[in-house]
């Protein structure tokens, strides 16, 4: 049985200029596991899980989602398999928030199929776990930013997805929100045995909510591993240019990362 949702090798990828965006990258994703995309601004996160989620196509290189080939998976059959929730915009949606998690369930229907009974309570499931159901009969642009998102997210879960793919869920955030947000998704992976692919800015939560951490600079993996692997002084100080200080919290058993100043 593969023990990997996403395995990749020599994967590489550019835009229309010459710069390679991603650059020979190795990596595999382990099944039932959140793994966390750290790296400065424009070290390429956004654009792997474009390619992970077949939106960009890679230059040359080799791409699996569960040990078939992602190029030789139908588009619905992708949709079946992965979820993906990018940074949410305010024009986006006109809908009320049952519609938008309901279009989740569009790849389980035919043309010109109407939902039934087993999709209305997928959706309030959904919604439920996501803690937005209260929120069903409003509309997306009434919502504050981490409602939103947790409504995005909800859309997600009701493809029923094997993988679920996170771009900053968090960003531009309140704490409280942030926090909630991360939670969340803990117990869905808990829950329901699922593969978490999220970028991450925050370290901290990098560190507390994450099994894995894959660490890219310019585009090149430096570093994957276990958090305490892959957040180590000397690999913040090489990519991202600044001095860190790795404080053990004995009350939470945790650690707590600060600038070193």
């Amino acid at each position: 049985m593969n023990a990997h949702a996403y395995s990749i090798k020599k994967l590489n990828f550019k835009y229309d200029t010459n710069r390679m965006i991603l650059n020979d990258l190795t990596l595999d994703f382990k099944k039932g596991q959140i793994t966390g995309i750290i790296g400065p601004n424009g070290s390429g996160k956004t654009t792997l899980i474009k390619n992970l989620s077949r939106i960009l196509q890679p230059d040359s290189g080799e791409l699996y989602l569960f040990g078939k080939d992602l190029a030789k998976y139908k588009q619905k059959d992708l949709a079946l398999t992965t979820g993906v929730v990018f940074q949410e915009r305010d024009s986006e949606f006109q809908f009320t928030v049952f519609d938008i998690v309901m279009m989740g369930r569009y790849p389980y229907k035919k043309k010109f199929e109407v939902e039934n009974a087993e999709d209305y309570a997928i959706v309030t499931d959904a919604l439920e776990k996501t803690n937005t159901y209260q929120y069903r009969n409003r509309y997306l642009d009434e919502l504050s930013g981490g409602e939103k998102q947790r409504v995005l997210i909800a859309r997600a879960l009701a493809q029923e997805p094997k993988v679920l793919i996170l771009d900053e869920p968090i960003s531009h955030l309140d704490l409280h929100y942030q926090v909630e947000i991360l939670k969340m998704i803990q117990e869905l992976a808990k829950l329901k045995d699922m593969s978490i692919i999220v970028i991450l800015h925050d370290l901290n939560f990098a560190y507390k909510f994450c099994d894995q951490l894959i660490l890219l600079n310019e585009g090149a993996v430096f570093d994957q591993g276990t958090p305490e692997e892959v957040i180590t002084k000397e690999n913040i100080n090489t990519v991202y240019k600044v001095q860190i200080e790795i404080i053990k919290d004995l009350k939470n058993n945790g650690y707590h990362i600060i600038p070193a100043y």
